[in-house]
């Protein structure tokens, strides 16, 4: 079976051809910032592989509160232009009825993926948490994705750490790569548009002790909130994503501070490892959720 696979994400659509679970051709296409733009991308793409390959299923990795029955976003994340639309009726109306439609959240569909090729396949029930500009997620519990009565599950990001003082403060301002390079920034006196990557923090940190420090007091937040969830769901395996989890120091200083930091770790202790799929993630989890249903 040939689907045509669109992973849209804030800054970027990738797109590609998957037949039988193997990327034939894919591309990659800035995200417009209007609703117009966007969806004559989205028709231009769609051109393009008809041009070559003979294929019905268009399906879609998409961010925000997606229902997958209906298409309907409720917010569709920073391409708020589409917030309280149907995706899919607007897909059919500018591209055509000749296709059959699909769509899932994008953390539900890194989480497909996991479960039909990844490093979930032998796992039941399973946590995969994504650390990048927000700290959020998706889980299999008794081999069925939970999305939520509102399709909003996984949405740990938004978890509240109770404060006194803040009351409102939320995961998402702690354990995300955004936090870690604001205030390396702060901590080493770059100006707000420098560019800095989270990788390179973590190289800068086995040199620097401020910047070991930060990285650190970082990668706690991240065990506390990983915590907090398996707590709740009590997983077989934890997974970590995000292109942060690739660098070689980061699954060793999780799995260490695990240990060390959280006493009572024993008692839920699971493996945790981090995904196989990463910017691929959302474009296989797109073709096995067509395949799957």
């Amino acid at each position: 079976m040939t689907v045509l696979s669109i992973d849209v994400g804030g800054t970027s659509i990738k797109h590609a051809i998957i037949n039988e679970g193997a990327i034939v051709a894919k591309g990659v296409t800035p995200t417009p910032t209007t609703k117009k733009e966007f969806l004559e991308a989205i028709n231009s793409i769609t051109n393009k592989y008809d041009e070559t390959y003979d294929f019905k299923d268009i399906t879609l990795s998409f961010p925000g509160y997606i229902n997958p029955n209906n298409g309907y976003a409720e917010k569709a994340g920073a391409l708020n232009f589409l917030d309280g639309s149907n995706i899919i009726d607007q897909f059919a109306e500018t591209i055509g009825q000749d296709y059959v439609y699909h769509i899932e959240n994008d953390a539900n569909c890194a989480a497909i993926a996991e479960k039909n090729s990844g490093r979930a396949v032998d796992n039941q029930s399973f946590l995969l948490v994504t650390v990048g500009t927000g700290f959020g997620g998706a889980f299999y519990i008794n081999n069925q994705l939970v999305r939520g009565f509102q399709y909003k599950a996984g949405e740990f990001g938004q978890m509240r750490i109770m404060s006194r003082t803040d009351i409102d403060r939320k995961v998402n301002s702690l354990a995300s790569v955004k936090w870690l390079i604001m205030n390396y920034k702060e901590l080493k006196n770059l100006p707000k548009e420098a560019r800095v990557s989270g990788e390179e923090i973590l190289d800068n940190s086995k040199d620097d002790p401020d910047t070991g420090a930060l990285v650190k007091s970082w990668i706690a937040d991240i065990c506390v909130s990983i915590f907090n969830v398996v707590t709740v769901i009590n997983p077989e395996k934890i997974l970590i994503g995000g292109g942060i989890s690739s660098h070689p120091s980061f699954l060793p200083l999780v799995r260490e501070t695990m240990d060390i930091l959280l006493n009572d770790w024993h008692e839920f202790r699971v493996p945790i490892e981090t995904c196989k799929y990463h910017n691929d993630a959302g474009l296989l989890g797109a073709y096995y959720n067509v395949i799957s249903n």
